[in-house]
């Protein structure tokens, strides 16, 4: 395994997460004997409060967890909130190809619609929700409403 030294961040995306989960555990370790892992809670508001060049607004943090609560942090606030997911047995669980969009989706259409940002994570969570049940990235049907947690 290339192993740099030095190195001070440890970065694995989705995909190779699930073609090939050896490599990421396999990094996961390295990470962690080198103590450069905390809980997501505490990296969300350490993204959330590094350094940016527009100071007029906050910086906001979303971490999707998959079945684990959605994690926010803003900079300049202490803590975090953690947004609950829709329960789901595995045997609903259909395929999660789009699954991330349609969070994304979920969330930008509370945003536009000028939802409170818990709301709008909500609405994310629930139309992944909804995917989730879906072959592919589809919009279920019959056409359903949100409906709060």
């Amino acid at each position: 395994m290339f192993r740099p030294s030095g190195m001070k961040i440890y970065f694995v995306g989705g995909y190779h997460l699930t073609v090939y989960p050896e490599a990421a555990l396999a990094l996961a370790k390295e990470a962690a004997a080198k103590n450069k892992s905390e809980d997501i809670p505490t990296i969300a508001g350490h993204l959330a409060n590094l350094p940016k060049a527009n100071e007029n607004r906050s910086r906001v943090v979303l971490v999707t967890q998959g079945s684990s609560p959605t994690v926010i942090a803003v900079s300049g606030t202490p803590g975090h909130k953690d947004i609950p997911v829709r329960k789901i047995s595995a045997a609903e669980i259909i395929g999660t190809t789009g699954t991330g969009d349609a969070f994304a989706g979920g969330l930008l259409a509370g945003i536009v619609q000028q939802k409170s940002l818990e709301t709008s994570v909500d609405m994310g969570n629930w139309l992944a929700h909804l995917g989730i049940q879906q072959v592919g990235p589809n919009y279920p049907l019959p056409r359903q409403s949100f409906t709060p947690v």
